[in-house]
């Protein structure tokens, strides 16, 4: 397949995923893909419903609540493991000055 045909045919894939995920009543996502996505991270949303709450960094945490418009509901079982995986590594990845711009917490350099 010519790769001008192989773009417009992602093109249109991913044309058509945003209309899909745009006009969605529920979405079922990994938190991964609340701020790796950027079709789910430019959106808002009226709740979020949040199970397995030892097993994520709360700065993931905290992006995804900054999604939604309304609630808020973070299910977990305090007995679990904690997060996996090297911790820097993930606040770096996620952001955590830009979760305390978007909350207020801190000023956002351009303003």
């Amino acid at each position: 397949m010519p790769e001008k045909q192989s773009d417009e045919i992602r093109e249109r894939t991913d044309a058509a995923g945003r209309e899909i995920l745009r006009k969605a009543e529920v979405i079922a996502t990994t938190l991964s893909q609340c701020y790796l996505s950027s079709e789910i991270s430019e959106q808002n949303f009226d709740v979020l419903i949040f199970d397995e709450e030892s097993m994520a960094p709360l700065q993931m945490i905290f992006h995804a609540a900054s999604l939604c418009r309304y609630k808020v509901v973070i299910a977990g079982d305090f007995r679990q493991l904690p997060p996996i995986g090297n911790q820097i590594l993930i606040q770096r990845s996620c952001g955590l000055r830009e979760i305390f711009i978007r909350f207020s917490v801190l000023k956002s350099p351009t303003s």
